[in-house]
């Protein structure tokens, strides 16, 4: 998730005195940040995504809908979806007005969006899998590495093992690539290949329920009361 108070390594000092001044509201530095957007999408790091960057573009096209540059748009979003689940990608939301969110390739995000959030990983890769979709986050360097990263991340919060068929399906490998990704993850597979364990961590370690039932005091007297009669 990315942090909108926190300053980028890679961000210059140009674009942070044009972020944090009154320059966020010049329209003419709308060129600047577009560019600036392009370096992101074009690095594949664990930074290299700067929220408040792009916010500030996403506000000036607000401000200016004339200039507004949609594949600039998709790419802010596509880049978001990199760091799910995070909100990164729902604050980039609020600054679109419907006209964009209406558009056919912001549209074909937001499904990808849902079904991540859904943990609908097969249907998810499936979509992606469409050449008109795919061109929408081409432009993202790592985009699949990153999103597969992340499902994995999901799926050991939840699971103390997993078929290797599903895990599979739902990070879009083939039974070797699956082999060599679980050996990166830390993941144990069987001999047959047909199961993958997974490390214990406090999300996917079972815990006891414990009920607590509250009885009210005018009612516990009650109940005393009765059993002194008897």
């Amino acid at each position: 998730m990315g942090n909108i108070s926190k300053r980028p390594e890679k961000r210059s000092d140009q674009i942070h005195e044009l972020i944090t001044s009154v320059n966020r509201y010049n329209p003419e530095n709308i060129s600047v940040l577009e560019d600036y957007l392009k370096e992101q999408c074009n690095s594949y790091s664990s930074d290299s995504s700067d929220l408040a960057a792009n916010l500030a573009l996403l506000k000036l096209y607000q401000f200016n809908p004339d200039l507004i540059n949609i594949d600039a748009v998709v790419s802010v979003l596509a880049k978001a979806l990199t760091s799910l689940p995070g909100n990164d990608f729902i604050l980039c939301l609020y600054l679109l007005n419907e006209q964009i969110i209406n558009d056919e390739s912001v549209v074909k995000i937001l499904e990808l969006k849902d079904l991540l959030e859904n943990a609908r990983f097969e249907l998810f890769w499936e979509v992606l899998s469409n050449d008109a979709t795919r061109d929408l986050v081409s432009g993202i360097r790592g985009f699949e590495d990153t999103i597969r990263s992340m499902i994995a991340s999901v799926i050991a919060s939840t699971h103390q093992s997993a078929q290797a068929q599903f895990l599979e399906l739902a990070l879009n490998l083939d039974e070797s690539e699956l082999i060599e990704f679980a050996e990166q993850q830390g993941w144990t597979v069987s001999p047959d290949n047909k199961l993958v364990s997974l490390p214990l961590r406090d999300e996917n370690l079972a815990k006891p329920v414990i009920i607590s039932e509250q009885i009210p005091f005018a009612q516990l007297t009650k109940v005393i009361g009765a059993s002194f009669e008897n």
